[in-house]
């Protein structure tokens, strides 16, 4: 069973692109520098009632004890400040989900 962490923030519109320009380096270190790390994935609101717009980052692992040996290093709050520089008050919150039912999932694209 896989876990995830979860990182979710909003940014005002017009800072989308900076968020997005932030998030290729964040991805670009996770690659690099974090073997451990399964997968990850970015999601951006399209369309929403609020001014502003929400991000959401998953990071896979292989179980819990994986995430918790992944080291976090200088460069790693490196790769997020830019991040939380932009992120609005209050909206930058972190999770560990897991995908317990993942026998629900299913993906039309795979033949």
């Amino acid at each position: 069973m896989s876990v995830f962490y979860v990182a979710r923030w909003s940014v005002s519109e017009t800072e989308v692109a900076s968020c997005e320009t932030a998030l290729a380096s964040l991805a670009e270190h996770v690659a690099s520098a974090h073997p451990g790390i399964l997968s990850a994935r970015v999601y951006r609101e399209l369309w929403g009632p609020q001014p502003r717009r929400s991000f959401t980052w998953l990071e896979e692992f292989d179980g819990l004890s994986a995430l918790e040996l992944e080291p976090e290093t200088p460069a790693c709050a490196e790769a997020w400040a830019p991040i939380h520089r932009l992120a609005l008050p209050a909206t930058f919150v972190t999770a560990v989900w897991s995908d317990a039912q993942r026998d629900l999932w299913f993906d039309r694209r795979e033949q």
